[in-house]
């Protein structure tokens, strides 16, 4: 993109390539995705993760406010110039990560280099077909994650999240960055237009993003830390959020009719990070990488789908009724919404995103549910005994007639406490937790 400029007269076609080359590698969607199952590697606690994925949710739209400000000051600056400065800042990224955050072995790596000490350099020899056949492997195995029958209804929380993750992302690229947003807001063709120009979508965007970060800060502060909500709980709170503020933009015939919807969906970024950080609490720790993997095939579907559906449907109505497009929209995630509060029920019923919560607690509880897993039998028997919550009186008076001695449960339940309290929020700057490798290939 470098060489599209109005010196250079570079053909059409060149650009497709570029595109090709960027598609090929994941392009911008594959960012957010690989930052999020970082942040999962390094972060134990639920919780936590749910804030730190809400603060990394912030510093994205803290660079939309500034790139939305910045765009309506210089909108006469040419495109290609623009790109160039995208990119710029790209090269800066890439280059402060690769310096910045430690690279850990996956197991492909590890395997790779035992492979290698086994046999001769030239039997190892990466080829193309290898690196096709591991490129399909890994997909595969993506795809095999969402497909693997797990406990209860896991794996229908996991579609059910995949979908509500995919229809909010087509949102935020319909009502931000799309083509429908800008040919919505610069028609002139009736008196009820709005009829902006580009200095006054980019203020809008500019508010729209501070916004979010004021309503995802607030709303991780309120709902999370003050009221300490589940994380389906989020979903629905944004769902409710962003579903109102279409049904606003649906129905705007002014100015101020658009910043009240970006002030109706002041919640609307909590849906991200609550996503993902309840994902990590449906699969393994060495699923992660492979199930958030996913949500970046999602987002970049959700680019097809906007340029093919949703552009047709603006369309076939913006004669009679121009913001039916995001009418629409709502209506969508209306349903998104009763499906997520189906989760909400059965994900509280099945105790998912509550055993850390629980296990605190009483610690006697926990040497009981131990110590009585090989008595149970079926399993509606173990389940009770994990989650018991009473204790008998004489495991009380076992309790107090313990040795001296510290045994396996004891030294388990020591080390997690040590690694509670002395774990501090920023620490995963320093501390990549390296015994956790794998999980994001």
């Amino acid at each position: 993109m470098l060489t599209i400029s109005e010196a250079a007269h570079t053909p059409y076609w060149t650009v497709l390539l570029f595109g090709l080359t960027a598609g090929s590698t994941g392009y911008i969607a594959l960012i957010p995705v690989s930052c999020y199952a970082y942040l999962a590697d390094i972060t134990e606690d639920s919780s936590t993760l749910t804030i730190r994925n809400a603060f990394f949710n912030v510093a994205q739209s803290t660079a939309s406010v500034f790139g939305g400000a910045l765009a309506g000051l210089v909108s006469d600056i040419s495109i290609p110039l623009g790109m160039d400065i995208e990119l710029a800042l790209f090269v800066i990224a890439f280059i402060y990560t690769l310096w910045r955050i430690p690279q850990a072995s996956s197991i492909r790596d590890l395997k790779r280099q035992r492979g290698n000490t086994l046999t001769s350099i030239k039997s190892t020899k990466p080829s193309p077909m290898a690196f096709l056949k591991e490129l399909g492997g890994l997909l595969k195995e993506g795809f095999v994650t969402y497909k693997r029958k797990r406990v209860g209804h896991r794996r229908a929380f996991m579609f059910v999240s995949a979908v509500v993750l995919m229809l909010t992302y087509t949102t935020y690229v319909e009502t931000r960055t799309s083509l429908v947003i800008d040919t919505f807001v610069f028609r002139r063709t009736s008196h009820q237009a709005l009829a902006w120009s580009a200095k006054d979508i980019g203020y809008w965007n500019a508010i729209g993003y501070l916004t979010l970060i004021v309503g995802t800060l607030g709303g991780v502060f309120i709902f999370k830390t003050v009221f300490k909500f589940r994380e389906t709980t989020l979903i629905l709170i944004a769902l409710a959020s962003s579903s109102v503020r279409l049904a606003v933009m649906a129905f705007s015939t002014k100015s101020w009719h658009m910043y009240l919807a970006n002030v109706c969906g002041i919640f609307s970024g909590l849906i991200q990070p609550a996503v993902v950080t309840f994902m990590t609490q449906l699969v393994p720790n060495e699923e992660v990488g492979r199930a958030m993997s996913l949500f970046g095939i999602a987002a970049d579907a959700a680019f097809i789908i906007s340029n093919v559906v949703y552009s047709n449907i603006y369309r076939a109505t913006v004669s009679w009724m121009p913001g039916f497009l995001f009418l629409f929209m709502s209506i969508l995630q209306v349903l998104a919404g009763l499906a997520m509060l189906w989760v909400h029920f059965m994900s509280k019923t099945e105790g998912v995103g509550r055993i850390e919560q629980l296990l605190p607690r009483d610690p006697r509880d926990i040497q009981r549910a131990i110590s009585t897993l090989g008595e149970s039998t079926s399993e509606e028997g173990q389940r009770m005994s994990i989650f018991a919550t009473s204790v008998k009186e004489k495991s009380k008076k076992a309790w107090k007639k313990k040795s001296t001695t510290m045994s396996i449960y004891e030294h388990a339940v020591e080390r997690r406490l040590q690694k509670a309290n002395s774990a501090g929020f920023w620490e995963s700057l320093d501390d990549v937790r390296r015994d956790r490798k794998g999980s994001f290939y």
